[in-house]
């Protein structure tokens, strides 16, 4: 979606917190690379699950994939596991949440549904937390996830949840154009 292309302006990625100039949240486009004096990634101001990286993608479209990397070159800083979260309708930040879909009926012998399993059922079909994505496990290798359900959104979220050595990440955002 212009990450990783610049399409996206340095401006339109933001982060809950930042190390120090060179680690700025725009120096996390994936396949970035250091130039003199930075990083060539973003590393947050400290190692707490909850930081995140945010991109702003200038208009609502859906997204279908995502893709990291860790710190390039040097020091073996990345994310292992991240949620994302994303802007809906009321303008407030809500988890990416998959459902743990539960398909067909359980029956009592051809008579109606049980309604206490009916109720079990459902409730399986409503996920209380986050989802979690697996990420990286070394610094150049670019990890994609696709999204089991697509995202209708302007603002995506990637949410630290574990990291090895320091939270540094390089990111993309993959979709496509809501059509009008």
């Amino acid at each position: 979606m212009g990450v990783d292309s610049r399409k996206v302006p340095n401006s339109a990625i933001t982060a809950s917190s930042t190390w120090d100039p060179g680690h700025e949240a725009w120096r996390g486009r994936l396949n970035n690379y250091p130039t003199s004096g930075d990083a060539g990634c973003w590393s947050a101001g400290s190692n707490t699950a909850g930081e995140y990286l945010q991109v702003d993608l200038g208009h609502v479209v859906y997204i279908t994939m995502v893709a990291t990397q860790g710190r390039p070159y040097g020091y073996k800083q990345y994310v292992r596991k991240y949620s994302l979260a994303y802007k809906n309708s009321d303008n407030s930040f809500v988890d990416y949440k998959v459902a743990n879909t539960v398909k067909g009926s359980i029956t009592n012998g051809g008579k109606p549904e049980n309604p206490r399993i009916k109720k079990i059922l459902e409730s399986l079909e409503k996920p209380r937390h986050h989802t979690n994505f697996q990420a990286n496990t070394d610094i150049s290798t670019i990890v994609t996830n696709r999204l089991p359900e697509k995202i209708k959104t302007q603002y995506i979220r990637f949410v630290v949840r574990e990291w090895y050595d320091h939270i540094s990440m390089r990111a993309e955002v993959y979709g496509c154009q809501i059509p009008v």
